[in-house]
């Protein structure tokens, strides 16, 4: 609810369902208080990229950890700046 209204609130045409939906069945599961807090800064960041004008990019299809909560070198992936302003602006 309140990303939906600071979304509506800024503008932004960003559909959550799919979103709610995955959130609620992990929850349902009994997910960590880290995963929901991660939801949170998730959910935003779709708000503001939209508001923005730009495309969304989830940090966890780039950053990886270990267990122990480390940064997983081998399975992060490395993007150059060019790279990264073709996500952005889809060229």
């Amino acid at each position: 609810d309140r990303f939906m209204s600071t979304a509506v609130n800024l503008g932004a045409d960003v559909d959550f369902s799919e979103d709610f939906r995955e959130i609620s069945e992990e929850l349902s599961k009994g997910c960590s208080s880290d995963y929901m807090a991660s939801r949170g800064e998730y959910l935003s960041a779709k708000v503001f990229a939209c508001h923005l004008g730009y495309k969304f990019i989830d940090a966890a299809d780039y950053i990886h950890f270990n267990e122990n909560g480390s940064l997983n070198f081998q399975k992060t992936k490395v993007i150059s700046i060019i790279d990264v302003k073709k996500l952005l602006y889809s060229i």
